[in-house]
């Protein structure tokens, strides 16, 4: 008996689960995706730029929680 043989469970199993679709789809979304990400760091560099006390107080904030939440001490 040769080691290569497969079950007849396993044969089921693996015929039973089809291969999902290859497309260029995929593709064209982590495009639209990097393209919205990049639009939202220009938006906030623009913001920060026209705000700076504004955004440096909010980063203080945060930083403020999470310490206050991790407590390192």
């Amino acid at each position: 008996m040769s080691n290569t043989s497969v079950s007849k469970g396993e044969q089921s199993r693996s015929q039973s689960r089809p291969n999902p679709p290859r497309s260029d789809s995929n593709n064209e979304e982590s495009g639209d995706f990097e393209a919205m990400v990049g639009s939202i760091g220009d938006s906030i560099k623009e913001y920060g730029g026209k705000h700076p006390a504004v955004v440096g107080f909010s980063i203080f904030l945060a930083g403020f929680y999470l310490g206050w939440k991790i407590k390192p001490w």
